[in-house]
Parts: C-alpha cells; structure tokens; sequence
C-alpha cells in the first residue's frame, strides 16, 4: 500500500503531466475543434428533439478548422457567436451568404451584404435568429457542427438540408454558374424582379 508521501509524489508528477498538457489541449480545441452542448429548441428536429435538458441534451463535434480556412457553405450548421448578447452562443444553419437573396418570415427582401451570413434555426416557431438580428458577420462564426456524438442512439452526420429546399431562398450568388437564378428559384421570384 502506498504510503501518503509516496501518494503525494504520483499527485504532483500528475499536476505537472496535465499543466504541461494542458495549453496543447486549449490551442487544438480553440483552432482544430471540440465539443458543444447544444441547449434549446431552436434546431429541432435536428438537434434536441425530444428537449428533456439535462444528460439528453445533444453533444455535436464542431470543426473549427473549417471557419479558419472560411470553407462554410448553405446548409451547414454553425455554432456562433451571438450579435446581441456578449458571450453567448447559438446554433443556427446558414442558410444565405453574401449576395444572396433571402424572404425574411416578414416577407421583407434581404439581399445578404458582403462578410456577412443570413442564420436560422430549423424549429422556425422557436428561434432568435437572423429573421429577429438580421444579418450576422462571418468573423462570429465559431465553428461547423458535423456530427452528434451524444446521446448514443442518435450518433451520427447532421442531415444538411439543400438551400432550394427553402421556400424563401429566392437567389444564390454561389449557386452552379454563379450569380443565376435555378429554375427552382426563379420560380419564387416576384414578377418583377423576373
């Protein structure tokens, strides 16, 4: 049996193994990624279906690679960082980016500005996003959401859902071609921006 010195050697050489450890583990998950807990309904039913709280909660893995080499694209879900409440967090998909063309659930037309991105919450009834803030700068986004990993009955990739699939999406300056209207798309258009 160890003796309480002996115990306090192995507690020391631990602290000092995990102090020495402990900034590489910071600097991976600031700029590589790590893990989110997603709270809320605002994404449901992608993320949080059931929204019991707690142990239930969703837990994504978040590549914060990506955001540093700017490769995000429609359909992602991002974690970001919220414009109105300092340090808090939120999971919204992107569902425009610059030069976009986008029907606000008001009915307003939003052309998306430049460095900027249009966010919602697939759960429309339940979400604070762009249709309340508006457009959000491209420097909040904190990181893409690809896969849950907790609970285990639901690991797995989070389903991107395609922008035509958005009846408000009206143009995408990215799309195939760039800068064209899709047939789907331009069918959504008012007469006279045809």
């Amino acid at each position: 049996m160890a003796t309480r010195h002996q115990w306090m050697d192995i507690s020391t050489l631990f602290l000092r193994r995990f102090v020495g450890v402990l900034p590489v583990v910071l600097t991976v998950s600031h700029t590589q990624g790590g893990i989110a807990t997603i709270s809320g309904p605002s994404m449901q039913p992608t993320l949080n279906p059931a929204d019991g709280g707690g142990w239930t909660n969703d837990r994504v893995l978040v590549d914060r690679l990506s955001v540093h080499k700017a490769r995000w694209k429609q359909g992602d879900v991002a974690l970001i960082s919220s414009p109105n409440a300092r340090g808090k967090k939120l999971i919204k998909r992107i569902v425009g980016l610059e030069g976009d063309w986008i029907r606000s659930r008001s009915g307003e037309l939003v052309v998306v500005p430049r460095g900027k991105c249009w966010v919602e919450g697939d759960n429309a009834a339940n979400s604070l996003d762009s249709n309340d803030f508006g457009c959000v700068p491209l420097g909040l986004i904190d990181g893409i959401a690809h896969s849950i990993i907790w609970p285990p009955s639901r690991r797995g990739k989070i389903d991107e859902i395609p922008v035509a699939k958005n009846e408000r999406v009206l143009f995408v300056s990215a799309a195939e071609g760039g800068g064209k209207f899709t047939k789907d798309l331009t069918e959504r258009l008012p007469a006279s921006t045809r």
